[in-house]
């Protein structure tokens, strides 16, 4: 059985579109965190977060993640803030799986998000100051992010195409080596 591939980063990083074209071309199952906690809630992710609160979505979302840990044969793209939770990043450990951190610049990640309405953490923010959350966001999850990884996929200088192109190869000789 493969391995399970667990991807963190910031939101917009991109761990749902480049993990959904790593599984296809690699064979393997994907599963979306976020959209599949809204499949099962029934509501969306900003919806839960302004009806039951962070902390509850936070809960269902280590729920998840353990589920998806042990499925084997899976890329999952987690949310953002999964690593803001150690109890998270034990579980992954635990399981085996390779944790993969989707790197990216605060400038590249604000081109990506400058326009997404659906993030409930950047919900009240636009322009300069949106920017300045994401900057502060990231600065916060930085180190989270990289001493949870087992590897690191540096997307600056790259374009989307680029990296859609470029990332299931790199993720292929990850899974290999380990």
């Amino acid at each position: 059985m493969k391995r399970t591939v667990v991807l963190i980063g910031f939101m917009g990083c991109g761990k749902t579109t480049f993990g959904e074209e790593a599984a296809r071309r690699l064979l393997m199952d994907f599963v979306d965190m976020d959209q599949e906690i809204e499949k099962r809630q029934g509501r969306t992710i900003s919806r839960i977060f302004a009806e039951d609160g962070e902390e509850a979505f936070r809960k269902m979302e280590t729920e998840l993640l353990t589920e998806c840990c042990h499925a084997g044969g899976t890329v999952v793209a987690t949310g953002g803030g999964v690593v803001k939770n150690p109890e998270n990043i034990r579980r992954i450990r635990e399981s085996g799986a390779l944790t993969v951190y989707l790197k990216a610049s605060p400038e590249e990640l604000y081109r990506r998000l400058a326009e997404d309405g659906t993030r409930p953490l950047l919900a009240d923010t636009a322009g300069e100051e949106r920017y300045k959350r994401i900057c502060t966001m990231l600065a916060e999850r930085r180190n989270l992010y990289e001493t949870a990884a087992e590897a690191v996929y540096d997307e600056d200088g790259k374009t989307v195409s680029e990296i859609l192109e470029d990332f299931p190869d790199w993720l292929a000789k990850k899974i290999q080596k380990v």
